[in-house]
């Protein structure tokens, strides 16, 4: 978009595609990021133009064709105020001017987990990990140290695997340690969301929690990217008569479902399936936690007809041994029957 490939302009291209970049990126810096706004006036463009062409020694008419170009190119919008076309934009180029004077910044790994954890400048942190391709050990380290004080913070942790997938080229080892602090955070998100619950006019069911946790994680670690770590993890944790250990495998089970090798994926199942009987056997299993494992093994297992006959048999015995407990963790049976109605409607 900023004419790497116009190749029918000749030399040209070599300079302008640079000089659009990095225009670009001053201007998301300087009158974007630093002010805290998703669009400027006309007249702030003119001084920004004004103090930038003093700064190179661009002569008026180079620079009414150089503006000219980034109209044409599409990235900037020119109503009655500027804007970037897609705030996707923005976030880059603010990342990249970030990347390309990242030796001006004495602190440069904790301001970038600082825009992390930045509800409106989030994104760039992701841009930056792309543009260096590695999620290194040292934003890794400052991601963990960052209190888990809130649910933001804590959903931005279990999303971790996301600056992964930006930074597919992080070594091994921190990969694993970055996916293992997400999963550290996977409670905290169930407390924050099950306190919302309770204190909600709204009757929803308590495991509406558990749907956001793995809906986050799917989103984080289900990624091919990933694949060697999270299975490196699962093997580490399948034998482990820990719950919170055999959640977290199950949940980078989920995660990879549709990626894993189907005789890998069924073995695991029967692991996990074992340590939950062997946890319940133990008096260390909830009503809450038994159920919520074996929905998601039901989802998990859709090929060994033998493995999902034995879960289906659980989840039906949970059921009629639990009613009052299950009435709180599921949608009412009303409420079931009337989606399905429904889902039947939107289909005709």
């Amino acid at each position: 978009m900023c004419g790497k490939y116009d190749k029918g302009r000749g030399i040209e291209t070599i300079f302008e595609y640079h000089a659009k970049k990095r225009f670009l990126a001053e201007l998301a810096w300087d009158e974007f990021y630093l002010k805290g706004r998703l669009d400027i006036t006309r007249d702030s463009l003119e001084v920004f133009l004004k103090i930038y062409t003093k700064k190179y020694s661009w002569d008026e008419g180079s620079l009414i064709r150089f503006v000219a170009e980034i109209e044409r190119s599409g990235l900037l919008r020119f109503d009655d105020k500027v804007s970037f076309w897609h705030r996707s934009f923005l976030d880059f180029f603010v990342a990249f001017r970030i990347s390309e004077r990242r030796t001006e910044y004495p602190t440069l790994d904790k301001d970038i987990v600082n825009i992390y954890f930045d509800d409106m400048w989030t994104d760039v942190a992701f841009y930056y990990i792309g543009i260096q391709r590695e999620l290194n050990q040292d934003i890794i380290a400052a991601l963990e140290e960052e209190p888990s004080d809130s649910f933001g913070k804590c959903l931005l942790k279990i999303l971790i695997g996301r600056l992964l997938q930006a930074g597919w080229h992080t070594p091994s080892q921190e990969k694993i340690r970055a996916i293992e602090i997400g999963l550290k955070n996977v409670e905290e998100i169930r407390h924050y969301v099950d306190e919302m619950l309770s204190s909600s006019k709204m009757q929803l069911p308590t495991i509406f929690s558990d749907f956001i946790y793995m809906a986050a994680c799917e989103y984080s670690f289900g990624s091919r990217t990933m694949l060697a770590e999270t299975a490196s993890i699962c093997n580490k944790l399948v034998d482990s008569c820990d719950l919170i250990a055999l959640r977290n495998c199950l949940l980078l089970l989920w995660a990879q479902r549709w990626r894993l090798p189907e005789d890998e994926k069924n073995q695991t199942a029967k692991q996990l399936l074992d340590s939950l009987v062997k946890l319940e056997i133990g008096g260390k299993l909830t009503v809450r936690d038994k159920f919520v494992t074996l929905f998601i093994l039901e989802q998990v297992e859709k090929e060994n007809k033998e493995v999902l006959r034995s879960i289906k048999r659980k989840i039906d015995r949970t059921k009629k041994l639990y009613p009052g407990e299950m009435q709180r963790l599921l949608p009412p049976l009303k409420t079931k029957m009337r989606l399905r109605l429904r889902r039947r409607r939107d289909l005709s």
